[in-house]
């Protein structure tokens, strides 16, 4: 289970933190819910939908740091109808939600699960598995080419952000890039590459090489893992 640090937070910060550890809570998920959406003040809670398709829970901020929410069950009408000016921030977005929904997000508040310019894939030497993508590299300049430098991508939760060396060790994968291995990465395509990590990229250059949404999603103040990656075919 995922859980935001609250402690050096404060204000509303603090209980948007507190409702995103609820979101993120195996309770949470086994309930079904698969959006969360963080609003500016009380809900107005839609009716319940006939056609609807996703479990939404819609929370706000009760106090400096307590918030309250409601469930509800949202089709795409409802979501339409939605007073999206209310919504301060997308706490969850499950990848499985109807493709409809995550268009949705992106038109009415700007949200995305992954980077523009981001190829996924797995970290493999096997065939290609039957499972959804465990990895993704953020390429400069937006494609995977020999010799190209890229950022390392993790999946957080349905949420593509940018692997910093604190968490490297993490991750199997990023225990070997650590330990100075060459691992290998098979793309989406059935292009299989070698990936070795070099000097990791601090923040300032994060912004100016990969641009503002890579900066946006990488830790703060701490450098973003860097790798170079060759082609094996």
């Amino acid at each position: 289970m995922l859980v935001m640090d609250v402690r050096e937070l404060s204000g509303s910060d603090r209980a948007y933190a507190r409702f995103w550890n609820h979101l993120h809570s195996i309770e949470t998920a086994l309930a079904g819910v698969k959006l969360g959406l963080w609003l500016r003040g009380p809900a107005s809670i839609p009716a319940e939908s006939p056609d609807g398709e996703v479990v939404v829970e819609l929370g706000w901020s009760i106090s400096a740091d307590q918030f309250q929410y409601t469930r509800a069950m949202m089709g795409a009408d409802a979501f339409r109808t939605f007073d999206w000016s209310t919504v301060q921030a997308v706490a969850l977005a499950r990848f499985e939600l109807p493709k409809w929904t995550h268009d949705l997000l992106t038109q009415r508040t700007g949200y995305a699960a992954v980077v523009p310019g981001q190829v996924s894939g797995w970290w493999t030497d096997q065939p290609k598995p039957a499972s959804r993508p465990d990895g993704a590299l953020l390429p400069e300049g937006g494609m995977l080419a020999d010799q190209r430098e890229c950022l390392v991508l993790v999946d957080v939760d349905d949420w593509w952000g940018v692997l910093s060396g604190v968490g490297l060790g993490s991750y199997t994968f990023g225990a070997q890039l650590e330990a100075g291995e060459t691992v290998s990465f098979l793309d989406g395509d059935g292009r299989r590459w070698a990936v070795r990590r070099i000097e990791d990229a601090e923040p300032g250059e994060v912004r100016a090489r990969w641009g503002a949404p890579a900066a946006e999603r990488a830790r703060a103040g701490a450098p973003a893992v860097r790798v170079r990656v060759s082609s094996i075919n």
